[in-house]
């Protein structure tokens, strides 16, 4: 299954594409709407991709340490630094918001 954002979209894209090109007469079912449920919850789970990198990036810009977006998050702060430490969600430039992953001095945090 995708994990990024953008594998999420392209997929989800890929799978509305396939739904409404299925010819439901030559299918074994009576239509597509189970399909096209699965397609709109696949959409629901990108967009909650970009809303959680969002609500990462916006706690990270207030000094909030990875430890504790780890312990919202239900994991290690290593694990959603290593997640989202590279942000997901374009700044105003259409980039990401951060340049590297880890600490603002660009060094790794010691334990």
């Amino acid at each position: 299954m995708p994990r990024t954002r953008q594998e999420l979209e392209a997929a989800a894209a890929r799978a509305a594409d396939w739904v409404e090109s299925l010819d439901v007469e030559d299918l074994d079912w009576a239509d597509a709407a189970p399909l096209r449920g699965v397609v709109r919850a696949l959409e629901g789970v990108a967009e909650a991709e970009h809303r959680l990198a969002d609500a990462v990036d916006s706690a990270r810009a207030r000094k909030i340490p990875w430890s504790a977006i780890g312990m919202a998050l239900g994991t290690s702060g290593e694990a959603a630094r290593q997640r989202f430490g590279a942000s997901t969600s374009p700044g105003r430039d259409g980039k990401s918001n951060r340049k590297s992953p880890g600490r603002a001095s660009g060094g790794p945090r010691s334990a």
